[in-house]
Order: C-alpha cells, then structure tokens, then sequence
C-alpha cells in the first residue's frame, strides 16, 4: 500500500512512541498485524511511503531499496539561495549516540538536487536521492549551508511554514509480485 504520510505523525513505533504511528494506524484499518514497513520519512516529513501486506512482497521491495533502484524525489526549502542550478552532493553518514546524524564516516550518502524556484531569503529544491540514509537529505542540505526551513536539529535559523519544509514528493518502483511499473507523486507547494 502506497500512502501519503502527513507532517507530525511517525512511520514506525520508537522507544518513546509505540501506538500513534502510520504503522498502527494501517494495522487497526485493515484489520491485520501483516502490514510490513518497507522504508520510513522522518516524523517532520510529509509525503508519499510505501508499506508491504506480505512477505514476498516486503523482500521485493527491500530488494529495491538496497539496490537503489526505487525513485525517490523530495520537494524542500532551504535557507539561503543556492548559486548553482543543480548538482550532486556525496558524503559520508553516521548516526552519534544523540541520534543525530552526522558527516565524515559512516555510510556513503549521494543526494542530486535543482533549483525549482529562487526565492528572496530562500531557494526551493528538487531533491533525488541515489541513497538513501537517515536525515541524508537534512544533513547535506545544512552541511552546503542551506539547512532545510524549519529544521532546528540541523541549523536552521528560520521555521516560515511553522513545519519542517521537507516533503516525499514522488515514489516509483517496480510492484515486487506483478512487476509492473508503478510511479506515485503528491505535490506540496511550499
């Protein structure tokens, strides 16, 4: 099942929130305890998620992720206006024991971005990922100096949305059992 996740609501069940999550809220829906998380948005993040009613299907997608084949597009603002129409960001990732993410070791992360939109304190991003590593696209935007509008964790000076300004706009894989291309997409205007 493919849904779209709102801002404010986790993925999954953490140590500190085990009953209001798009988890439980789907088991409770559809009546079962067979619903299989396949990948995770951060609680600030809204946007489109892909969960896996069996096992075969969950092993297929997982598949997909490892091998970096499912699209995964992000909408974000970012503080400060990017001099450069698009590019590639590469580091590496690692998670500290605060559970904040940090660069420098860890898991290579590769991010490519452009430039939606210019705006006068602050540029909207088209964010792609290659990889796909917790916070990566947080992360990389405040390393380039751009955190991501809202995004206290990692810099940010400025919230204009009230919300974290990230957003999984568009999901696209091959369904793992009738192998079938299947693209989704849920725009945000920021």
């Amino acid at each position: 099942i493919v849904v779209v996740k709102p801002e404010g609501l986790l993925s999954v069940a953490t140590d500190y929130d085990k009953t209001y999550t798009l988890h439980n809220l789907l088991k409770r829906r559809f009546h079962t305890q067979r619903v299989y998380p396949v990948h995770r948005l951060d609680r600030e993040t809204s946007g489109i998620l892909v969960f896996a009613y069996t096992d075969a299907a969950r092993e297929g997608l997982k598949d997909q992720f490892e091998a970096h084949t499912v699209q995964r597009e992000y909408l974000a603002l970012v503080e400060g206006i990017l001099d450069s129409d698009s590019g590639t960001w590469k580091s590496h990732l690692w998670e500290d024991p605060l559970y904040k993410v940090r660069t420098g070791r860890g898991q290579l992360a590769i991010t490519h971005y452009s430039v939606v939109e210019r705006r006068k304190t602050t540029t909207l991003l088209r964010l792609k990922l290659e990889t796909g590593r917790k916070n990566q696209i947080r992360v990389q935007c405040a390393e380039a100096g751009h955190p991501v509008a809202g995004d206290d964790k990692y810099g940010a000076k400025t919230n204009p949305l009230g919300r974290l300004a990230l957003h999984a706009e568009k999901l696209g894989f091959i369904h793992p059992l009738n192998h079938k291309t299947l693209l989704f997409q849920k725009s945000n205007s920021f």
